[in-house]
């Protein structure tokens, strides 16, 4: 009866609740799981400046963050891998490359282990968990959407809403992926952003700025901004 009457409640609760953390605490609590919203995005154009009389090849590594004229914020570059060589002979008019505002950070812990571990990291500000990526001693390890999609002994997690506080990160129990060891070092990275104040008016023809050094192929610092324009 009181497993019934609670049940009810939380019915009953979920159409009248206000609070973001009400209504995606008893989404979670109902067995959804709740969106923690994006971060902005923006194509960009990076070319030769105009003026620009240095030839250089210059590795810009992912990540690399970029200034926004318009808003202040910055932007990161995803490549998809470790980094990117602009060469000084190739035409760049038609390269285009994604940028998501906000900032990247880790956290490290060290696994208690055992079956269906739960590693919890906390975090202030708004978080988009597509950018989450995890590492066992180094080792990128796999993402899946739940525990029934992972392989026996995979190196695979999944990431669950945690109605009180922050992510957790689950682990699997040998039949559904592989068992964290205890003492496993555990590296989190991901992405905190600025909500909506991370758009933009495109009509207004924002521009950007290396926000941080670049080097050349020969391992000589460079001044992004003195070579290209965003």
């Amino acid at each position: 009866a009181i497993r019934r009457q609670r049940q009810m409640c939380i019915r009953d609760s979920k159409y009248t609740v206000q609070r973001k953390k009400s209504v995606v605490g008893l989404a979670a609590f109902s067995g959804y799981q709740p969106s923690y919203g994006k971060a902005a995005g923006v194509w960009v154009q990076i070319s030769h400046q105009a003026n620009n009389e240095q030839s250089l090849d210059v590795i810009v590594p992912d990540h690399t963050r970029i200034l926004c004229s318009q808003n202040g914020l910055y932007y990161n570059l995803v490549l998809n891998k470790s980094a990117m060589v602009i060469k000084s002979d190739i035409n760049l008019t038609n390269n285009y490359y994604y940028a998501v505002q906000g900032k990247f950070e880790v956290q490290r812990f060290s696994a208690i282990g055992g079956r269906l571990y739960c590693q919890n990291f906390k975090f202030l500000g708004f978080i988009d968990t597509d950018y989450i990526e995890v590492r066992v001693n180094g080792e990128l390890w796999t993402r899946r959407d739940s525990l029934y999609d992972m392989e026996p002994n995979e190196m695979a997690y999944m990431v669950r809403y945690n109605p009180t506080a922050g992510v957790d990160i689950i682990f699997g129990n040998k039949t559904h992926g592989m068992i964290v060891q205890p003492g496993a070092l555990i590296e989190v990275s991901y992405l905190l952003h600025d909500g909506a104040s991370g758009n933009m008016d495109v009509r207004e023809h924002p521009f950007f700025l290396f926000g941080e050094k670049l080097y050349d192929i020969s391992g000589e610092e460079v001044d992004g901004n003195a070579v290209f324009e965003i």
